[in-house]
């Protein structure tokens, strides 16, 4: 059984401790890894290492900016998912607390509720938006 996949029940005290104490240190030392004024996350870093390792593995040359564009778009394939998930929790949330509503009332609530998931969107995106989630933009909603 791997290490991690045990429960902190069934690990020593001081393994734990010591764990701890290496875990702030290595927090405090390391410096996140920025991308056009972008944070990179763990995920994402992760699939940069799979891109270049996949390239070099087929014995090419890995190209900063394509694996850059891929890891923009797999971002961007999240960012969507969640926002789905988001906008149709809010759409049940909003709209059936408020039961009955006017035609009006629906068609401003769903159009706030666009508004929402859009900017979430757009808070999500790193990098430009890929052109093929051009139509994805959403300014003709909302200003984002």
């Amino acid at each position: 059984m791997c290490i991690r996949d045990r429960p902190n029940s069934k690990l020593r005290k001081e393994f734990l401790e010591q764990l701890a104490i290496i875990k702030t240190k290595i927090r405090k030392k390391l410096k996140g890894k920025v991308v056009n004024g972008r944070r990179i996350n763990g995920p994402m870093m992760a699939n940069l290492c799979e891109i270049y390792t996949e390239t070099i593995n087929k014995g090419r040359v890995p190209s900063v900016e394509d694996a850059w564009s891929y890891v923009c778009r797999s971002q961007c394939e999240t960012a969507l998912s969640e926002v789905q998930k988001h906008y149709e929790e809010s759409v049940k949330l909003r709209l059936l607390s408020k039961v009955p509503l006017s035609k009006e009332e629906i068609k401003r609530l769903l159009k706030e509720v666009k508004c929402e998931a859009a900017k979430i969107f757009k808070s999500k995106l790193i990098g430009e938006l890929p052109v093929s989630y051009t139509h994805l933009t959403l300014p003709t909603i909302c200003s984002v």
